[in-house]
């Protein structure tokens, strides 16, 4: 991002790139240089490689102001431990074309000592007023607002991992776009109404806890066990808006039109979005809650002390080297082995087992495909593509099984509610689901013989 900047009558000229791919809170690298006026001067900025870099986007000559930032700043200079912390707080709006996109925001920059007092002042602030973190930078919102982007749900970013690095490397890798997938997520679900939002967020916790799994032997017991509890108990939170969700959008969606229009139907609909409403009310409610910040700030506070520019040498007593030093290939072998293993024990009794046996193989598919995507790219070729959609389809089919399964106890509940409604009768919306079931299972059995032949 190349902006000038007006502050009384100086301009200053400001080249800002993410110093890790985006991935990290607390990595921002930042070129500024004075101007005499508000007219960009390229070769002002002093790193070569950057320069030329903008010089190449420039090369036409057609760089022309695309939005304005109009801001009211106030600033501290904080003294934390060792650490010099610019404390900035703006308000006002972007423009562009007539339209604008309001500011209220307060951000920190860590002009010496370590990132971790970054963390340590933002929890403090958080305790104060409750904040939400806002991954994007202005210059992001800026673009999306020209570019008139919506708000979207953000999707997990694709993981690349080197086969010649160590099992650390890859771990944090894995790390820090996990991190910053629930750190979007969570601020998209904070302020939207997209159900989405809520269920992008429950995936990006959930590949956030694989990961930590994956790497458990690597992990100091004490992080893993803290953070990934903290996470479990956040996704337990937003499961009941994704399970009405789901009850009302998918399954009485699908269901015949006869079906749906009968007023037990209609009935049922009516106090199921009741449910949602107030199942929706309970998760934005805890997105809200100062602790869930809290949690978004440690896991990334986490993963910067582990893998970003305060981190320390992989050999610290706290990990465990002889894990972390080895080759990734290795490593992520042995994990696909020891996840496939398991799935297929489980599966191999796919004839006979009960509810609970087919929701404990739904995990352990589950696990799988994210620990598969994860080092997927250590091995590029089509028999990985066609085992990742075998298993990419297994999961789908037997997660439509479990959302039905759920369904059927939600109308059980819904119902059990509703005794005094003489009009609520659900048999034929229970005969339907279950019938739904019996179908959905033989599909599940289906895909499982498929993807044992491609495994």
């Amino acid at each position: 991002m190349l902006r000038v900047r007006k502050v009384g009558r100086a301009h200053v000229q400001s080249v800002k790139m993410s110093a890790t791919g985006g991935s990290s809170l607390a990595q921002r690298l930042e070129l500024e240089s004075p101007l005499r006026d508000e007219r960009p001067d390229l070769m002002q900025i002093a790193d070569p490689d950057v320069r030329r870099l903008i010089q190449q986007r420039c090369a036409r000559n057609d760089l022309v102001p695309v939005f304005t930032t109009n801001v009211a700043r106030e600033t501290w200079l904080l003294q934390v431990g060792r650490s010099r912390i610019e404390c900035a707080i703006d308000r006002g709006a972007i423009e562009a074309d007539g339209k604008k996109a309001p500011i209220c925001e307060v951000e920190l920059e860590l002009k010496s000592g370590q990132a971790a007092r970054l963390f340590q002042l933002a929890h403090r602030l958080n305790a104060v007023v409750p904040l939400r973190i806002e991954p994007a930078s202005k210059p992001a919102r800026g673009y999306d607002l020209v570019r008139n982007v919506g708000l979207a749900a953000p999707r997990a970013a694709a993981i690349h991992i080197d086969p010649a690095k160590s099992v650390r490397d890859a771990f944090a890798a894995i790390t820090q776009p996990c991190v910053a997938h629930i750190v979007a997520a969570a601020n998209f679900a904070g302020k939207s109404d997209d159900p989405e939002g809520i269920h992008e967020l429950r995936v990006a916790i959930r590949r956030m806890r694989a990961a930590f799994s994956i790497f458990r032997n690597a992990v100091p017991e004490n992080d893993r066990f803290r953070i990934g509890d903290e996470l479990r108990t956040l996704q337990r939170k937003l499961g009941a808006a994704r399970e009405w969700d789901v009850l009302v959008e998918e399954t009485i969606a699908g269901m015949p039109g006869r079906l749906r229009r009968q007023r037990a139907t209609e009935d049922l609909v009516r106090l199921a979005q009741a449910r949602r409403a107030e199942a929706y009310k309970t998760a934005h409610a805890a997105l809200r809650n100062p602790r869930s910040t809290d949690l978004v700030l440690r896991l990334a506070s986490w993963a910067d002390s582990q893998f970003g520019s305060d981190a320390p040498p992989a050999g610290r007593p706290k990990w465990k080297p002889d894990v972390l030093g080895g080759p990734v290939a290795g490593f992520a072998s042995g994990v696909k082995r020891a996840y496939h293993d398991k799935a297929r024990k489980l599966g191999r009794k796919i004839h006979k087992l009960d509810a609970a046996g087919l929701h404990q193989l739904r995990i352990r598919i589950k696990k799988l495909r994210y620990a598969m995507e994860f080092f997927a790219s250590i091995w590029p070729g089509r028999q990985t593509k066609r085992y990742l959609s075998a298993l990419k389809s297994l999961q789908q089919v037997i997660g439509a099984w479990h959302d039905e399964t759920v369904a059927e106890g939600l109308v059980t509940r819904l119902r059990t509610a509703a005794a005094h409604d003489a009009a609520l009768s659900s048999a034929p919306i229970d005969r339907w689901i279950v019938k739904r079931q019996r179908r959905t299972r033989k599909e599940v059995v289906a895909l499982w013989d498929k993807f044992e032949k491609t495994s």
